[in-house]
């Protein structure tokens, strides 16, 4: 026994800084202040030096998510994410529609339960307090160490470290997913692009048939068309050119300035907007279409459909230039990922271990999840994780 009595502190790589990584950090060092559990070093990883535009759109929160925020956040924290994603969204239901607006089906269910949606920007932020986070730090490997029970990681940089436990965050493209399980290297492309905007349109100006929850439109053509209205502070008035409301006609007549400040508008804590997330069939090329280009196939095609006008006029003259997005979505199916390799020191979560259709708030709520199970497994005397009382 040292003289000290002092413990060496049970090491815990995180590889990920998105929101399931950082919630299972922060979930461990609130354990580790409260003295839930032995020492403690957690490190956090994210190969991105900064956040890219697709943080910038909101999540759907499933009630699984809602319950892992509760355990996941202190109440003071989750208090303070409910109210800045108080977005006039009353309950967790939906209701289909053909393009026309005519109703084909409604349910509302989860009334009252907060939140139902939530800026990831947001989210990340609270999530991120207290956690130790390392930026343009990129993981290329893990490896065993011969003795110890030590993991090794190993960075872009040629730098290593080693751990006691290293939780795979990483995303779709997991690079520890690849190397561990390289039948699992690859999720499913399903043929359907997902193509997401933010809209200034007026509430009013479009014939919403819930304007406190979710409306998805079933077109005739393939595709379907979610809108979810976002209540809060108005935007500023579109600088469109005189002959046009569309700030994609003329670039050089729209004024950059005033393009900036309702980007910036965007970030706010509650900015008033409509969500729109369509999901069309896949075709050669998608990769290559400019926001211009998407805009102009989404118009198209709603038209071809005989979309209601103020559906088509919001795609026309309405969509805030810098917030479209487009994927393909990626599935992991039946597959089953292992959740655990080199003896159980290397854990995925997240989109890591499943892959799921951008639908229902499912991929988000299940990071979620993982990471209340890990942080509540880890403290666990009981756990094969738990920390053991080691001496220097």
């Amino acid at each position: 026994m040292s003289s000290t009595g002092e413990q060496t502190p049970f090491k815990i790589v995180v590889v990920g800084g998105g929101i399931g990584g950082l919630a299972v950090a922060h979930a461990l060092e609130r354990a580790k202040a409260e003295g839930r559990v032995d020492p403690l070093e957690v490190k956090v990883y994210e190969k991105r030096s900064d956040e890219s535009s697709f943080q910038r759109y909101p999540i759907h929160i499933a009630p699984d998510g809602r319950s892992a925020l509760s355990a996941l956040l202190s109440p003071s924290e989750l208090d303070d994410l409910r109210q800045r994603s108080s977005h006039g969204i009353t309950h967790g239901g939906i209701v289909l529609h053909t393009p026309q607006f005519s109703s084909l089906f409604s349910i509302r269910r989860y009334e009252g339960e907060t939140p139902q949606f939530v800026h990831r920007w947001v989210l990340k932020g609270v999530v991120e307090q207290g956690v130790d986070l390392c930026r343009d730090k990129r993981v290329v490997r893990v490896r065993e160490v011969d003795d110890g029970g030590k993991i090794e990681v190993v960075f872009d940089d040629a730098t290593h470290e080693q751990a006691d436990l290293v939780i795979g965050a990483d995303g779709l493209g997991s690079t520890l997913r690849a190397q561990l399980y390289p039948e699992y290297a690859r999720f499913d492309i399903l043929p359907y692009i997902v193509v997401q905007s933010k809209l200034s349109t007026p509430h009013a100006s479009l014939p919403l048939l819930d304007p406190q929850g979710i409306n998805m439109a079933l077109g005739y053509k393939g595709y379907s068309l979610l809108l979810v209205p976002f209540s809060g502070e108005p935007l500023p008035p579109y600088p469109g050119p005189d002959d046009s409301n569309s700030p994609f006609s003329d670039p050089e007549e729209i004024r950059h300035s005033d393009i900036t400040t309702i980007q910036k508008a965007l970030d706010g804590p509650t900015p008033e907007y409509v969500f729109a997330n369509i999901t069309v069939p896949a075709f050669a090329g998608w990769e290559d279409l400019t926001e211009t280009a998407w805009i102009e196939h989404i118009t198209r095609l709603l038209r071809s459909d005989n979309a209601h006008s103020g559906l088509i006029r919001a795609f026309e003259g309405d969509v805030i230039p810098g917030t479209v997005g487009a994927w393909q979505i990626v599935s992991c199916g039946e597959r089953r990922v292992p959740y655990g390799a080199c003896g159980g020191r290397v854990v995925l979560i997240g989109d890591a271990a499943h892959a799921m259709p951008p639908q229902g708030g499912v991929g988000g709520s299940t990071a979620l999840k993982d990471a209340e199970n890990l942080a509540a497994t880890i403290p666990d005397p009981c756990s094969d994780f738990y920390p053991p009382s080691t001496e220097k």
